[in-house]
């Protein structure tokens, strides 16, 4: 189970618990468009194999750079979010 928590991150629960895996922090322009992008790339990247956690941080990489631009259709490409995530390193 995922649950999305805006700025903060989301919590994601499984048969072993729950833990929160945090937000990026970004200047947010419009948040239009920002759940599509949470959930496209979190299905993405569980069916890429990776596990739960750390498709919830690539999950929240997408929506905080879909934050950053104007309009619904923000979803980021792979390598902006791989970008975010090395450059934040959470």
């Amino acid at each position: 189970i995922v649950l999305r928590d805006g700025p903060q991150g989301c919590w994601v629960s499984d048969a072993h618990g729950s833990q929160l895996i945090a937000g990026f922090k970004v200047q947010a322009i419009d948040s239009n468009g920002a759940g599509d992008a949470h959930c496209g790339v979190m299905i993405a990247a569980l069916s890429a194999g990776h596990a739960a956690p750390e498709a919830a941080k690539r999950a929240n990489a997408a929506a905080a750079l879909a934050v950053t631009r104007r309009g619904p259709a923000t979803s980021p490409k792979a390598d902006e979010v791989d970008r975010l995530i090395q450059k934040t390193r959470i």
